[in-house]
């Protein structure tokens, strides 16, 4: 077979000629009738990212990275093709991209799966106006606090064993975990941002305290020492423990990004505490 060269009739927006005005030859019919549509995606650092690395929407592939750059103001670039039944979802203004990668940490191990299949970038489709130009994040972004739970703010002199996806505990029974955590403004302290998930919002009162649950007291007597602890979770991974004391009436619920003082001592008498907090 000696091949050829096939001709037809495509959309005004697909840019089939050069700037010479001489004509495109595309690789395919699927090419050059629905080509893939180029955006760029601006990163502070790359992160292993690679030409041929995948961009994601809930597990499918909707695009490839084509190449990378230094830009002008010393930032990496992707340049990324998104394929054609993505396109008009994904190239708009809000789109959020970030790279995912593997992580080793005491707290866990997180994207193992990228050791094998590379580092990819996963993305959250905006709502606004058709856009092309993006800032990626390094990071999963954190998710609309207000869609998700009660946000609050621990504020504490330092970060100590918590971190990201850390556990909030309430009798030892989950309610939250730990979703961000900086430095406060004058860096004096820092600031531990938790979600508190729906159900568990109520129980949240203006006076109720936080502690940390992987502080640990080391008792020493006749017998011996004893480890006390939330759990050996917490222990390595960092959680949080609260309660609300039941020497008072019923406060009010807490607002939407309270700021509480993270205790750094365990009383005993907090665990005994058995204030009644009915469901609203």
């Amino acid at each position: 077979a000696s091949g050829g060269i096939a001709l037809d009739i495509g959309n005004k927006s697909i840019n089939n000629r050069y700037s010479s005005g001489a004509y495109k030859l595309f690789s395919s019919q699927q090419a050059a009738t629905q080509p893939e549509l180029p955006i760029s995606i601006e990163f502070e650092q790359a992160y292993d990212l690679q030409v041929g690395s995948l961009l994601k929407l809930k597990g499918l592939v909707i695009g490839e990275v084509k190449a990378l750059k230094l830009s002008t103001n010393g930032k990496i670039k992707a340049i990324a093709h998104l394929y054609p039944h993505f396109s008009k979802q994904v190239a708009r203004k809000g789109t959020r991209f970030w790279i995912v990668r593997s992580k080793l940490s005491l707290s866990g191990a997180k994207n193992l799966n990228t050791l094998i299949g590379g580092v990819y970038l996963n993305v959250i489709p905006g709502e606004g106006k058709k856009s092309s130009h993006f800032t990626g994040e390094a990071n999963a972004p954190t998710v609309a606090l207000k869609e998700i739970g009660l946000a609050i703010v621990l504020l504490a002199d330092n970060a100590g064993s918590t971190d990201i996806n850390s556990p909030v505990y309430f009798r030892q029974i989950q309610i939250g975990e730990v979703v961000s955590k900086q430095l406060s403004k004058d860096a004096s302290g820092v600031e531990i941002i938790l979600n508190i998930y729906p159900q568990y919002a109520h129980l949240i009162r203006r006076n109720s305290i936080f502690w940390p649950a992987s502080g640990f007291n080391l008792d020493v007597g006749i017998t011996g020492a004893v480890l006390k602890s939330t759990s050996l979770t917490s222990l390595i991974k960092g959680g949080i423990s609260m309660s609300t004391t039941d020497q008072l009436p019923l406060q009010p619920k807490s607002k939407a990004f309270a700021r509480f003082k993270l205790k750094t001592k365990i009383d005993e008498k907090w665990l005994k505490w058995k204030l009644v907090i009915p469901k609203p």
